[in-house]
């Protein structure tokens, strides 16, 4: 009776090893060992931090540069990066520097993350877009009508971030709006 528990018991571990690994498979236990083990393989300071339902999107300042990472929360214990970019800088003189990227999830969405650094004081919003190439729209409410969607980024230390799960169609043509403290466009990338 004995010998036959310790089967049991030893399939039962087995098999919920073996699952568990293919479940979990590449995720940590912590938020700084997920973004330590993921690209960039680099330590570094997060210079920004936002949640977004069971997702983080931080901004993570290295030697070799900026990087954008999306942090997936499982369970509230379970840590992966699931996609980075990295905003370019190559010009410390523009107004703002920016990046996005779009990881395809299930052919049906992607998770897409937009991030700034933003070197004009003045800039203290930044709003993304997709109404196209056509930059030369100066009115928010002409934006907002041309656009799929419309994304509001407060600036914090000089940074911002989001994250949006976007429909194949909505995936590109972006453009990136500075606002001043008045909502007047200051910058458009």
């Amino acid at each position: 009776m004995k010998l036959r528990r310790l089967v049991v018991c030893t399939i039962i571990v087995l098999l919920l090893f073996y699952l568990g690994s293919k479940i979990f498979a590449g995720y940590s236990f912590s938020k700084e060992s997920a973004i330590q083990h993921s690209f960039p393989n680099q330590k570094g300071k997060i210079v920004f931090e936002k949640d977004f339902d069971n997702k983080k999107v931080i901004i993570l300042e290295t030697e070799h540069g900026l990087f954008v990472k999306q942090v997936d929360i499982k369970l509230g214990i379970f840590y992966m990066v699931r996609n980075v970019g990295d905003i370019n800088i190559y010009d410390n003189q523009e107004a703002m520097n920016m990046t996005w990227t779009a990881q395809l999830v299930d052919d049906h969405y992607y998770d897409t993350l937009f991030a700034v650094k933003v070197s004009d004081p003045t800039i203290k919003k930044v709003i993304v877009c997709n109404e196209g190439s056509d930059l030369s729209l100066s009115n928010l409410e002409e934006v907002k009508k041309q656009s799929t969607f419309y994304v509001e980024m407060e600036i914090i230390n000089g940074f911002g971030a989001y994250y949006l799960a976007l429909s194949p169609s909505e995936a590109g043509n972006f453009v990136f709006r500075g606002l001043n403290e008045n909502e007047e466009i200051v910058s458009v990338k």
